[in-house]
């Protein structure tokens, strides 16, 4: 396990996944992260599947909520938003409408045109 103070200032050429497992518990205070989407995006050496996309947050999330005292991440798509709340119940929600509106369209937009962060 890794003293805070002897990795803090640094730029490190590691895995996240490997790296994060010696950093102390909420050692770190913001993990802002914007994971692959999952959407078959071009990488070149990460195939950007859906499939690996649950794996990779089944991975990734439960060790930036032990090491930082927040996390901020796009949900990607509204659709994964069910399956988060029953493996990762966020302690904190966000929602924004990425459009403007009329105030007649306000509700609809409301329900159904919001992209949305987990903390």
């Amino acid at each position: 396990m890794y003293k805070i103070e002897d990795i803090i200032n640094k730029v490190h050429c590691a895995d996240c996944l490997e790296l994060m497992k010696d950093i102390p518990d909420k050692s770190v205070d913001l993990v802002l992260t914007d994971p692959p989407y999952g959407v078959n995006l071009d990488y070149d050496i990460y195939q950007d599947t859906e499939e690996n996309w649950f794996k990779l947050m089944e991975k990734i999330i439960p060790e930036v909520k032990r090491v930082a005292k927040m996390v901020i991440m796009p949900s990607c798509q509204i659709k994964r938003l069910k399956w988060i709340y029953n493996h990762f119940p966020p302690d904190w929600l966000i929602c924004w409408i990425g459009i403007e509106i009329s105030p007649e369209y306000c509700k609809i937009a409301k329900e159904r045109l919001r992209q949305e962060v987990l903390f």
